[in-house]
């Protein structure tokens, strides 16, 4: 049987984030923080925490793994 890990709370509440930033963000997935830090009106912790919170992150994870994504 499998064991299920509770999600941890976030840190940071996405009020402020609107449907543009996401976008943003989701289609400029590929750049590195420092860059996006520059184009979104946020610090590099909180998009980090945004791109975890809409599945970038591990996304970019199964992506590595079939070699279709390099960084």
């Amino acid at each position: 049987m499998r064991s299920y890990h509770s999600k941890k709370p976030s840190l940071y509440t996405f009020e402020n984030w609107t449907q543009a930033h996401d976008i943003y963000l989701i289609e400029h997935n590929h750049l590195e923080l420092d860059v996006l830090a520059e184009h979104l009106p946020f610090g590099k912790d909180e998009i980090m925490a945004r791109r975890k919170a809409l599945g970038l992150v591990r996304r970019m994870r199964q992506l590595k793994k079939l070699n279709l994504y390099d960084e």
